[in-house]
C-alpha cells in the first residue's frame, strides 16, 4: 500500500511539510524520493519537519534514523511502525 493512501501518518507530514514549506506541493514528490532534494528543504528545515511530526503523532525520529524518513514512504512507514 502506498503512503499515499495509508493514513494518518501521511496526513501529518502534509501538515507538517506544509508548516515549513508552504510552497511545496507533496503530491509532486515521489514515494521513495528524498524529502530535501525534492522540495529544496535545508537541514535546519528539515529538523523542522521532524519536530513538526513529533507534535502531530508523537513519534520523536532520533538523528540517527533521519536517513530512514527522509521519503514519504519512510516516514510514514516509521510513523506507524512506532505508535504500535
Amino acid at each position: 500500500m502506498s503512503a499515499r493512501t495509508s493514513s494518518t501518518a501521511y496526513e501529518a507530514l502534509v501538515q507538517a511539510i506544509a508548516r515549513v514549506a508552504p510552497e511545496a506541493d507533496l503530491a509532486t514528490v515521489a514515494a521513495d524520493e528524498s524529502l530535501r532534494e525534492a522540495l529544496d528543504l535545508d537541514s535546519m528545515d528539515f529538523l523542522a519537519v521532524v519536530e513538526r511530526m513529533a507534535t502531530l503523532t508523537g513519534v520523536t525520529v532520533p538523528e540517527s534514523e533521519y536517513l530512514a524518513v527522509d521519503s514519504v514512504d519512510g516516514f510514514v512507514r516509521y510513523v506507524e511502525e512506532h505508535t504500535r
